[in-house]
């Protein structure tokens, strides 16, 4: 039996996730067909709830998602949007808060006059799962989509979700819900049904990211060799990042963990690059003015003049990669020098973002006022100037403010710094691990994990 106006009753300590079926049929590429089947193998994971649309979808994965239905019923010159479900084999129906006549002008607005039939039930669909933020408070909702308009920020759609609703990509549906799983419920998905401690976790993470990466083989009474700092490092910065991730989606006492855990992963970086240096500098016995001085083995031009030149001397490619990333590995020594050695950063969070009674309408997370120092230190690196706009740097402005979004930005980062190590090993003459029997299980976890 139908019971009308009934919204759908979400768990709390479950994270719904729902599917716009039609765009990830037309635009998920088919050399990205792989990651449905890794998304799909999470559908029967306890702490994880799924709904799609009903357009009838060619991929098999996703026809056992449950389906909801819109309705349009004709009252006067327009037609209510009915929202028909089956949960737990209980049919519910409910009306949408806006009429088709409303959602079609909304759709103009966003896509153009003419929007694509399309275009207008993806938001549509939008619309009904805000409708169950509000209705269902302390849930979360993961609109996933590969509709490039709705993915944009700063639409009129965009500024008016509930701050519960997630509008992303197929990819980053799959971060969301291994970071939920993480903070919410201790969960460390190996796969759908195996779970480890955060330690193994984050170790086979590193090891499937910087694949070049081969233990060193020491004695027990031997010195700690410098690349295993690397790797312990490369594990911290990983797990630090997803702790920015857990702020951003789920935040507690965010003020306090998200500028220590930013801190963290800069220093963690600049540590990454000075096991670099020093495993090159021992390889080659490298000798130069002043290299007792610590501080002198460095992969930054301003610390480690001496040290790079001696090194190009001996492997012209390695010095090659490094000028390539200089201008990132600038971007890291710069904000090192804000955080550590000078005031360090001013954190705003969206409550208190009022300054001349205007209120800075792209801050929707935690973020620090930046100069523009950083941004053109970001720009060296590849950015490109979207004003008013969140971009992959997580850059935003609203005047008199420039704001960085910490998590998006170490994201950025880290995504940056695994091709710079990779590749610095490569071609420090190290194989590939996971090309070897060893490298298996490693392998396997890449292919079956959901979070970065």
């Amino acid at each position: 039996m139908k019971n009308p106006m009934l919204f759908p009753r979400l768990e709390e300590k479950k994270l719904f996730i729902f599917i716009d079926s039609y765009s990830i049929d037309k635009k998920l590429k088919s050399s990205d067909k792989w990651n449905l089947d890794r998304f799909a193998r999470y559908f029967e994971t306890q702490i994880f709830e799924f709904g799609r649309t009903s357009y009838e979808t060619k991929y098999d994965s996703l026809k056992q998602v449950t389906k909801f239905r819109q309705k349009h019923e004709k009252r006067d010159e327009f037609h209510d949007i009915l929202i028909e479900y089956c949960k737990d084999e209980y049919e519910g129906e409910y009306m949408l808060g806006y009429n088709s006549k409303t959602v079609e002008m909304i759709a103009q607005e966003i896509f153009g006059k003419y929007p694509k039939s399309q275009d207008v039930d993806s938001l549509t669909w939008l619309f009904a799962n805000n409708d169950w933020c509000l209705f269902n408070r302390n849930s979360k909702i993961v609109f996933v989509t590969f509709n490039n308009t709705l993915l944009m920020r700063n639409t009129t759609v965009s500024k008016n979700l509930n701050k519960n609703l997630f509008v992303v990509n197929l990819f980053d549906s799959m971060h969301i819900m291994d970071l939920f799983a993480k903070s919410q419920h201790g969960n460390y998905f190996i796969d759908s049904n195996f779970l480890t401690h955060p330690g193994m976790w984050y170790w086979y993470s590193f090891r499937s990211k910087v694949p070049r990466y081969n233990v060193p083989s020491r004695r027990t009474e031997s010195e700690k060799h410098i690349l295993e700092e690397f790797a312990n490092r490369f594990t911290y910065l990983l797990c630090s990042l997803d702790n920015l991730g857990f702020q951003y989606y789920f935040p507690s006492d965010s003020h306090f963990f998200v500028p220590f855990n930013f801190n963290y992963f800069i220093l963690l970086t600049t540590g990454i690059f000075d096991c670099l240096a020093i495993e090159s500098k021992e390889k080659y016995n490298l000798k130069f003015d002043y290299d007792i001085i610590p501080s002198k083995t460095s992969l930054y031009s301003k610390l480690g003049k001496e040290f790079l030149q001696e090194l190009e001397k001996v492997n012209s490619q390695l010095r090659k990669h490094i000028i390539k990333y200089s201008n990132f590995i600038y971007l890291i020594y710069s904000l090192r020098e804000y955080a550590i050695h000078r005031e360090g950063f001013r954190i705003m969070s969206p409550f208190q973002t009022r300054y001349n009674t205007r209120r800075t309408s792209s801050l929707d997370s935690d973020s620090f006022t930046v100069t523009e120092d950083v941004v053109n230190a970001i720009r060296g690196t590849g950015y490109k100037n979207s004003p008013n706009e969140i971009n992959q740097w997580g850059i935003s402005y609203s005047e008199p403010f420039i704001f960085l979004q910490p998590y998006k930005f170490c994201k950025t980062l880290a995504i940056l710094l695994i091709e710079f190590s990779d590749r610095y090993l490569d071609l420090l003459g190290f194989p590939d691990f996971l090309q070897t029997p060893s490298g298996k299980e490693m392998k396997n976890f890449k292919q079956s994990r959901v979070g970065f």
